[in-house]
């Protein structure tokens, strides 16, 4: 299959986490993923150094925020039993829109284990890129 040289952000990729996809089918949560817009990934960019006080010539990898904002703009929900530690169900909420899509809403994600977004945001970047074609495979 030849690379995409657009994205959209109406396309949809499913992707199961690698540590659920040996579960039976039943026990996992297939999550919806999409691209994330130009301007976020430019955001994204710029954040992964940044100055930790003014005037100081020491920088930082601003990492939280690139996975934050992919999965803010890139989580367009989930399918399977989803729950907290409670054992409560955890139901994708939307958190208005931004560029033209529902975005998942702060409370939703802020639930969701650093693992868990951090692998999500991975799958997302490349979403955002070429290999946006190999995602959920």
């Amino acid at each position: 299959m030849p690379k995409p040289i657009a994205l959209s952000k109406n396309r949809i990729a499913t992707y199961v986490m690698l540590d659920n996809r040996t579960d039976p089918e039943e026990d996992q949560i297939v999550w919806q993923l999409r691209a994330v817009p130009f301007t976020v990934r430019m955001d994204i960019f710029n954040s992964i150094a940044i100055d930790t006080a003014a005037g100081s010539t020491d920088a930082r990898a601003d990492v939280g925020r690139r996975f934050k904002l992919s999965c803010k703009h890139g989580i367009a929900g989930w399918s399977g039993n989803l729950t907290d530690s409670d054992g409560a169900s955890l139901e994708w909420t939307a958190g208005g829109k931004a560029f033209g899509v529902e975005v998942i809403h702060d409370e939703c994600l802020a639930q969701l284990p650093d693992d868990v977004v951090t692998e999500l945001g991975n799958e997302i970047a490349k979403l955002s890129t070429s290999e946006a074609h190999t995602v959920g495979k």
